[in-house]
């Protein structure tokens, strides 16, 4: 039955017909709750009228519903109301890769990256037992930011009849995906045949081997630009599909031979001899792509390190950086340290899915634009990650463990950042780290021409001496060049750059989150001069301008400024203005020496985070219709309610949402609240707040009706993050920088206030929790090298279990105490667990696949009471921001701003 525009299915209202076939109307529709467009899809009339059917369909779909992954579209959930039945599926925008196709031949390279998706796609299926069936290029979408998407896994098996008469030579139709005995029914379309294998065509179940006959076939087509199996009818086809041999001759001159055989290997007839995992492709065309039968440059990845760089890869625009680079977009790179770009430089804009620019320097670009060097936000991610302008290729740098805010060497061969509490350098090309001087805070530095390096020091605890630091890049002894002057209410001295000559500082010096001012003070020593007031991570370029962002407006301006007198000698003027402001933060860009402009777009930060659970086969449920700044989800004791904190200026507040009722309330309203825990049975909740003067914590309790004032538990001389509470309140684990450059575990009486040590070693540990008896406690530590989760008794013997296996963190125990989950990578993993009559713990498993939960240092995902479920502060957007690249920049900067060039 078609649906009407203003018609309502559930809560999802029809917009539009986007088209038909053998899954029923398809339908844009609105999702009012989390403000997004989703696609509707009814069940085809033979599929809604019979019972047994629509249960195989619902068992098909419920399967299908588990597939968590990047470049798989998600099935939200079946919907029913009227008789009507749709699924409610992603939306994806863009064409199809028969539209695609249909557009002229496509670059090889771009074909490996399309297939390289669609076999990550196939095989994440497949390890779940899930067998497309129909994979053909009307199934495969490409979207606007180069992803690769399949579209409708299983469900042609659950679209299919159990009987009907057989098509001429080729066995029962019902096997084929959508094809259905009768032309007047939905589904007859020439394509499907022509992609079925050659035992689905006879008739016969389809297995794995038969999705990699039919990923086989459209990569041919993709390669030769022809249809490989075509006839007028549909039992022609299916016959030309039993009978006829590939025309491999059709294949470019130009094919790899490696390319060709793993085509053959797929488009083998007998499913015994063809290729049996599509794994093994995936590996094949990664090799491909990296012009090598391993990784690229040689280096060595870890698990988590291949998936991270292959996050980055796949989320590239292939169709349009590709062209781009063969296009000569980039420009000649000038040498490094060398002038800045020519005036008549052409100004070119890229943009880079799954790289954000957000607070501090997340992202360095090298002085001669050529490289960019990010860091994987995803948690346990094992290092920095390099990504070449002029190359899809991404690499994880040796070295890097741990690292973040990068910083290039003024001739780009080397490269600072920080870890843990350090500040450490390692070649660009990856190597044995230097770490050169204690670095705490969210450090950031500037690598100056005579070998100096300057960066912020902020240690942790109050009335400690903090500002800016240098230390010779050879090594040596680390030296004060600020002080903070907290007297004249300074909080901070961040974001130095060295300026052209080596002789003075530029510098960011915060009194408050948007009260900042940028000043200068001269190498040698001395005190700093404001120069900009409310200004906030100012940069100097050759071009004789300072790029800064104004504290007011969040928007990027530019103002010419002389270096001899220190001083702007025009008017500001705006030249960024959708740069991705986060709401707690200060907005950040880079640009290079050669004049590459880095910055990431998409609106206020936070606004797009939804609050969702999700059940163990990957089914997801909004909790709350707003979309904010939601973070910290916490599950009462009794499991009806769920503690928030949400992030707004100036400062961080507390709501409780009512999972039966789905009434959200504010509890907080005054103060800056973190890190809120369940206190005891739920009466109370706990939370703490920073004093910004001093960086001391002070934890409170409240009632969690909120009919009380808060009392004071404990002041905390350090800024100390509380992880976990006993079961009866008595004493409180916190993670804390343990002025050792490393993080500790404290435990807090909460009767006495004293704090004691519960693990001081030299390596990191944080992310603790409380088994639900109290006597354990579960932590993260990178004593191997990298994150692992832990298990230890909380008191007697200092005995240990490791409980993850390739990297974890933010670990939370299941209310039984019967299992420990964990987040390694995008996946949540979970482990059984035994303490009689002694612990034991199974190898680990993922629950959820794709959990896609926004990171932080503090969990962002909680376990429900009954187990079934999580928790879990999603971006209802994008999985990441959008990294925009402008390339020949100074050339519009100096048509914006005229200034005189350095």
């Amino acid at each position: 039955m078609p649906l009407a525009p203003g018609s309502r299915i559930g809560p999802y209202e029809v917009l539009s017909a986007l088209g038909s076939g053998g899954m029923g109307e398809v339908y844009r529709a609105r999702d009012p709750r989390l403000q997004r467009d989703v696609a509707l899809k009814t069940l085809p009339d033979a599929v809604a009228a019979d019972p047994d059917r629509l249960a195989r369909f619902e068992r098909e779909a419920k399967l299908s519903a588990g597939l968590n992954h990047p470049h798989v579209a998600t099935l939200y959930g079946l919907e029913e109301i009227g008789g009507v039945r749709a699924l409610v599926m992603e939306l994806v925008e863009g064409p199809t890769l028969g539209e695609r196709m249909a557009g002229g031949r496509i670059p090889l390279e771009e074909i490996l990256l399309i297939a390289l998706q669609m076999s990550e796609a196939l095989e994440a299926a497949h390890e779940r037992g899930v067998i497309h069936r129909d994979l053909k290029p009307a199934n495969v979408k490409l979207t606007a930011g180069g992803a690769v998407k399949v579209l409708d896994f299983g469900l042609g098996k659950a679209l299919a009849g159990e009987t009907s008469a057989s098509a001429p030579g080729a066995g029962p139709v019902t096997a084929l995906p959508t094809v259905t005995s009768d032309r007047t029914q939905a589904g007859i379309i020439l394509g499907t045949a022509a992609y079925m294998s050659p035992e689905q065509a006879k008739g016969r179940p389809a297995d794995r081997r038969s999705d990699i006959w039919s990923f086989g076939v459209v990569l041919y087509e993709c390669l030769t630009g022809r249809r490989l199996f075509a006839a007028e009818t549909v039992s022609e086809t299916l016959a030309s599909v039993i009978r006829d041999e590939p025309d491999f001759g059709a294949l470019a001159p130009g094919t790899p031979p490696r390319l060709r055989a793993l085509l053959e290997r797929c488009l083998v007839k007998d499913p015994r001899r063809r290729l049996q995992a599509i794994g093994d492709a995936r590996v094949e065309l990664e090799d491909l792509l990296h012009g090598a039968g391993g990784p690229p440059g040689g280096v060595h990845e870890t698990r988590g390190a291949s998936a991270a760089r292959r996050s980055l890869l796949l989320n590239v625009a292939p169709w349009g950086l590709a062209a781009a680079v063969t296009a000569g977009l980039w420009m000649a790179m000038s040498g490094a340290g060398g002038p800045s770009a020519p005036p008549g430089e052409p100004v070119r804009r890229v943009e880079i899915q799954g790289i954000s620019v957000v607070s501090s320097s997340n992202v360095a670009i090298s002085p001669d634009g050529s490289s960019i060097v990010s860091y994987d936000v995803t948690p346990g991610a094992p290092g920095l990650l390099r990504r070449r302008l002029d190359s899809y290729d991404v690499q994880l740098i040796q070295g890097t463990e741990a690292g973040f805010n990068p910083f290039f060497s003024p001739d780009g061969r080397t490269l600072g950042f920080f870890s843990g509490k350090r500040l450490c350098v390692v070649p660009l090309e990856g190597g044995v780290r230097r770490c050169l001087a204690a670095a705490d805070g969210y450090a950031t530095g500037s690598w100056g021409e005579d070998g100096t390096i300057v960066f912020q020091h902020h240690p942790a605890g109050s009335g400690e001496k903090s500002g800016l630091m240098k230390v010779p890049a050879s090594g040596g002894t680390a030296s004060w060049l600020t002080e903070v002057a907290r007297a004249g209410g300074e909080l901070e001295h961040r974001y130095p750059q060295i300026l052209p000559g080596g002789r003075h500082v530029l510098l960011s010096v915060y009194r408050g989150l948007r009260d900042v001012d940028t000043a200068v003070v001269p190498l040698a020593g001395g005190e700093p001069k404001v120069v900009l007031p409310k200004t906030v991570r100012a940069r100097y370029v050759p071009t004789g301008h300072l790029v800064y962002v104004d504290g007011a407006t969040a928007v990027v301006r530019a103002v010419p400024f002389d270096l001899g007198a220190m001083a702007a000698t025009g008017p500001p003027v705006d030249v960024v203005r959708d740069i991705y402001s986060p709401a707690d933060s200060i907005p950040a860009f880079e640009i290079s020496a050669e004049g590459t402009l880095l910055y990431s777009t998409g609106g206020q930060f936070g606004e797009d985070f939804s609050v969702v659970r999700v059940d163990r086969s990957g089914l997801v449920t909004p909790l709350v219709e707003e979309l904010a700044s939601w973070t910290q989800p916490r599950v009462s004791p009794d499991g009806r309610t769920l503690l928030l904190r949400r992030a707004e200026q100036p400062d961080c507040h507390l709501w409780l949402l009512d999972l039966e009722r789905k009434a959200l309330t504010r509890l907080t309203m005054d103060g800056d609240h973190h890190n809120a825990l369940w206190v005891g049975d739920g009466a109370e909740i706990a939370f703490s707040i920073q004093r910004s003067q001093d960086r001391v914590r002070q934890l409170f309790a409240l009632p969690s009706d909120g009919g009380g004032a808060p009392r004071s538990l404990a002041v905390m001389d350090y800024p100390a993050v509380p992880g976990s509470m006993t079961p009866d309140g008595r004493y409180l684990a916190v993670s804390h920088d343990d002025r050792r450059e490393r993080n500790d575990i404290d435990v807090i009486d909460m009767k006495t206030g004293q704090a004691r040590a519960f693990l001081a070693t030299e390596h990191d540990e944080d992310h603790p929790d409380f088994s639900p008896d109290g006597r354990w406690v579960a932590y993260t530590s990178n004593e191997t090298g990298r994150a692992e989760v832990y298990v230890r008794p909380f008191q007697g013997s200092g005995a240990k279990y490791r409980v993850s296996t390739g990297g974890g963190t933010g670990a939370v125990w299941s209310r039984d105490g019967r299992e420990l989950f964990y987040a390694e990578g995008i996946r949540l993993m979970r482990a059984v667990i035994a303490t009689q009559p002694r612990f034991t713990a199974s190898t680990p498993e993922p629950v959820v696949e794709n959990a896609q939960f926004v990171w932080e240092r503090v969990r962002n995902y909680d376990v429900t009471s009954d187990g079934r479920s999580f928790v879990m502060i999603r971006r209802a957007g994008s999985t990441g921001r959008t990294l925009r690249v402008v390339s020949g920049w100074f050339t519009e900067l100096r048509r914006m701003a005229p200034g005189r060039d350095r």
